[in-house]
């Protein structure tokens, strides 16, 4: 649920900032990369030691660009592009003058992603008021692409708290459950009228999957979205219909719950019912 103001897409095998299992040639050369940058030693990334090398020297050569990197706002990257305030063009203006901006942003390589819809004059008054003063580091390189996400300058928790309770239903009824499942649950979960922490949640989560053999959602319909941001505190509620498959076929229906709290800048969940779960 994470995301920073910008990220920054790498070459191929270097897109996340996860652990990498690679080798190379020289022992010393991996040693260095695996305590330098986060770079996992295994056989199983299967790459001639030659191109192995050049890759891990790619990677070196990112991180030192990076370590040198001066601080520059997004306009100076650009190269200061001549343009007008939003409310000095005509409505019919617009259009054309956002895609004129977001051309030189794509040839700079960078992109502004956004997870809903908004008017065309909302996005350009975001780039031209907003984003151009946002400082990056001063890095160009061809295979790196920059994303700027909307969302996280204006976030929109209407559509995140929906986003996250189909997350969970998505985790109840349609995948097996991990323990990276837990990601979305807070430090303290409401069940049942107890506190349970993410993973003794998802060994609830997992009891209820192993009681039944497959499930069916045929509804899942969320009615009202409320969240206050003084007492960092949320709630979707929602209408639920499904099947559950096992020995016998049971079809539950009625109103779902999920509540939630805000940690550390993002919604998590902190408690949820439904029916048929935890009965």
């Amino acid at each position: 649920m994470q995301v920073k103001k910008s990220t920054i897409t790498y070459p191929a095998a270097r897109q996340t900032k996860v652990k990498h299992e690679v080798k190379a040639e020289d022992p010393l050369v991996k040693l260095k990369h695996e305590m330098e940058y986060d770079v996992e030693g295994s056989d199983s990334f299967d790459l001639q030691p030659a191109i192995e090398d050049q890759w891990l020297n790619r990677i070196e050569s990112f991180e030192q660009q990076y370590k040198d990197a001066k601080r520059i706002k997004v306009y100076d990257f650009l190269g200061r592009p001549a343009f007008k305030k939003v409310k000095e063009l005509n409505p019919d203006e617009i259009g054309a003058e956002l895609d004129r901006i977001q051309s030189l942003m794509d040839a700079k390589k960078m992109v502004l992603d956004c997870s809903c819809d908004y008017d065309k004059a909302t996005i350009y008054r975001f780039i031209t008021e907003e984003l151009f003063e946002h400082e990056i580091d001063d890095v160009s390189k061809e295979e790196i692409v920059t994303h700027f996400i909307y969302e996280e300058f204006h976030p929109n928790h209407d559509n995140d708290l929906r986003k996250y309770a189909d997350e969970l239903i998505g985790i109840l009824f349609w995948k097996k459950w991990d323990r990276f499942d837990s990601h979305c649950f807070a430090v303290s979960v409401g069940f049942n009228g107890c506190r349970y922490d993410p993973s003794s949640i998802g060994e609830i989560i997992q009891a209820f999957q192993e009681t039944h053999s497959s499930f069916s959602v045929s509804e899942f319909e969320i009615q009202k979205v409320k969240f206050d941001m003084v007492k960092e505190h949320a709630e979707v509620k929602a209408h639920i219909r499904y099947v559950a498959h096992g020995n016998e076929i049971q079809t539950f229906e009625g109103v779902c719950v999920i509540n939630f709290v805000l940690q550390w800048g993002y919604w998590y969940i902190s408690g949820f019912r439904l029916p048929g779960f935890g009965e």
